[in-house]
């Protein structure tokens, strides 16, 4: 979620948390050991997210970090620490570096030193046997700067605000969160695709031992009742939309039902396409 609320604490929007919760949670899912690193101005926001979504579940671990003003010594070894065990970085709705080396808003509005943590978006760029994914919406976020020109072309002030670190895998979406949604159903559908092989091949058993693709949605993307806890607990955390400002749901602009209501579609769309692969792949 981007500090863009500049004169607000936390400054954190509530696009960006809940999409990063959904993907830490189907990467929990898989057996992946998941580190979230965030400002400690908006960690409590992130973590209430993780609770309301893994309700009995192991939960991801929320790292704060300080701002670049407070940054110190010891905050590069614990980000060194971290990143040296991983495989892989995604980033979602993280405020990207321009080409002058600030991040903006939307808006064009500066977001400084005492709002961002810019060493963490070193992350993207600590090496390549890092794999790195981005999701982004307005071409501003971290990663996006693989799409740096199409940015400067297409989006008002893009030259100026969008992000020059660029990602293995950007994924653009109207909402970054719906973006974060929509890879939790990918994730769902390629393990789906790969149980269906295995069974084809007599790996497995065609019925014990395996899910029904119900099961896989259910394990990896979140419903609307989870996903309306989870955006609700970031309010309550003091999260707000980035747009205008409104709680109760409310994500960058629009109401809590629109986006209850795609993430519906995009659940209906898995299944679909898993029902449609499981048909095609059954023997006559």
């Amino acid at each position: 979620g981007f500090p863009c609320l500049r004169e607000r604490s936390p400054p954190v929007e509530t696009d960006g948390p809940p999409g990063a919760v959904a993907i830490a949670r189907a990467l929990v899912a898989f057996g992946v050991t998941v580190s979230m690193p965030i400002e400690h101005h908006s960690r409590a926001a992130l973590q209430q997210c993780m609770a309301a979504a893994c309700t009995g579940e192991i939960q991801p671990t929320v790292i704060g970090f300080p701002t670049s003003d407070e940054w110190e010594a010891a905050d590069d070894l614990r980000l060194q620490d971290m990143t040296a065990g991983s495989s892989i970085a995604i980033a979602i709705e993280r405020a990207g570096t321009s080409s002058d080396g600030t991040c903006y808003t939307m808006r064009a509005l500066p977001m400084g030193r005492d709002l961002v943590a810019y060493e963490l978006n070193s992350i993207l760029t600590v090496g390549s046997r890092l794999r790195t994914v981005a999701v982004g919406d307005g071409g501003n976020e971290l990663g996006m700067g693989s799409l740096y020109a199409d940015v400067s072309r297409t989006v008002p002030n893009g030259a100026k605000t969008g992000c020059i670190v660029p990602s293995d895998f950007p994924i653009v979406a109207s909402v970054s969160n719906w973006g974060g949604y929509a890879l939790c159903c990918a994730c769902a559908l390629l393990a789906w695709d790969q149980q269906l092989a295995l069974a084809a091949d007599g790996a497995t058993n065609n019925c014990a031992g395996r899910h029904s693709a119900e099961d896989y949605v259910a394990r990896l993307v979140p419903d609307a009742r989870s996903l309306e806890a989870v955006i609700l607990a970031a309010n309550d955390a003091g999260a707000v939309d980035g747009i205008n400002g409104q709680s109760m749901g409310s994500v960058d602009g629009m109401p809590l039902r629109i986006h209850l209501d795609l993430l519906d579609r995009l659940r209906a769309i898995t299944l679909g396409a898993m029902n449609e692969g499981e048909a095609v792949d059954r023997p006559p």
